[in-house]
């Protein structure tokens, strides 16, 4: 009896390796470049910089010529370090606060004048130009929005203090601990009607069709604005159908075989530990509201299902929000990849 009931166990365990090697065979097997491909940082191109609104970071260069620093190298850094310092204010002031109000409106006018004592610029690269008709000195500089010496949280800082109109979250800031499968929602927001574009906002807004307010300032961890912006905004090539085949749970088929047939945990080609799939929810933006077009409009139905999985995930509390704004133009330079892994 004993003998038969290991022989019956054998023969389904069969069964089930060729069920699932059948069913790997017809569905893409789910590995990390699939999902570290589908996106890439959307990034705003000025002549003094950059902003990379994925990873949040804001980018000034600055050029200054030796002939005007008395042919001193080290005076034309410093100068360079300075005028890039400086354009990073002067993108900083035309970033988008939410739907009616830029950054350099803060503080009557006078906070982004402010901010040049509180932020912390990082050397990002340098170079000295030789072989041009006037030499030059070329520095690129970089400023977080998000961080303990990041733009949001001084911000923050100062809406506290004088709201101007502004919804200060309701509750106190609270740690956020996050499980590793933690869904990130995703709104697709490429093809909006009226052709329509998405402008970046560091506290734009999620309203329902009805007009009710899914996501908003007021509703958010503050802590959560310190560690990631409250949204990341990407660029995508893929069709919605196959961002959603991204977003299956971590019991994938490949996870369901391991769990069934005890395999080793998966490992990736350097031999070390490969990362669980982030679990994405995606949901289609319906249209834009705002006086700047900063504000996402989705389905009743789509919201009520996001409200239901905020009470169980705090997906929206903990600001785990990415929004796609467009398809990448192919050979662009400064396009850095997205990983959900580097937040």
């Amino acid at each position: 009896m004993l003998i038969s009931l290991r022989t019956g166990f054998c023969v389904s365990r069969a069964f089930v390796i060729l069920f699932l090697a059948a069913s790997l065979l017809v569905l893409p097997a789910p590995v990390n470049s699939d999902e570290e491909s589908a996106f890439t940082a959307f990034i705003q191109k000025f002549a003094t910089g950059r902003i990379d609104w994925d990873r949040g970071i804001i980018y000034g260069t600055g050029r200054a010529y030796l002939d005007q620093n008395a042919h001193s190298i080290p005076m034309a850094m410093r100068a360079a370090q300075l005028i890039a310092a400086s354009n990073i204010l002067k993108l900083a002031a035309g970033v988008n606060l939410d739907d009616r109000r830029k950054l350099g409106q803060l503080g009557s006018g006078n906070f982004v004048i402010r901010l040049k004592a509180y932020l912390r610029f990082v050397e990002h690269d340098t170079r000295l130009i030789e072989d041009a008709p006037r030499p030059y000195y070329e520095v690129t500089r970089k400023t977080h929005l998000t961080g303990i010496s990041g733009l949001n949280l001084q911000i923050l800082k100062q809406i506290r203090s004088d709201p101007s109109g502004f919804t200060f979250p309701h509750q106190p800031g609270e740690p956020i601990i996050e499980e590793e499968d933690a869904p990130w929602l995703v709104i697709d927001a490429r093809s909006l009607p009226g052709q329509v574009k998405v402008q970046p906002a560091l506290f734009p807004k999620i309203t329902a069709s009805t007009g009710e307010r899914v996501y908003e300032l007021g509703t958010i961890n503050p802590t959560a604005l310190e560690e990631r912006p409250m949204v990341s905004y990407v660029e995508s090539v893929a069709d919605i159908q196959h961002l959603q085949s991204l977003g299956l749970p971590a019991a994938s088929l490949t996870h369901l075989a391991e769990l069934l047939l005890g395999a080793a945990p998966a490992v990736a080609e350097d031999g070390k530990p490969r990362k669980k799939r982030r679990r994405f929810i995606v949901k289609k933006a319906a249209g834009l509201e705002g006086l700047s077009k900063t504000n996402l409009v989705i389905s009743q139905n789509d919201a009520l299902a996001l409200q239901a999985e905020d009470s169980a995930s705090r997906i929206l509390k903990n600001c785990r929000v990415i929004v796609i704004v467009s398809s990448p133009v192919g050979g662009v330079e400064g396009r850095a990849p997205f990983y959900l892994s580097a937040r």
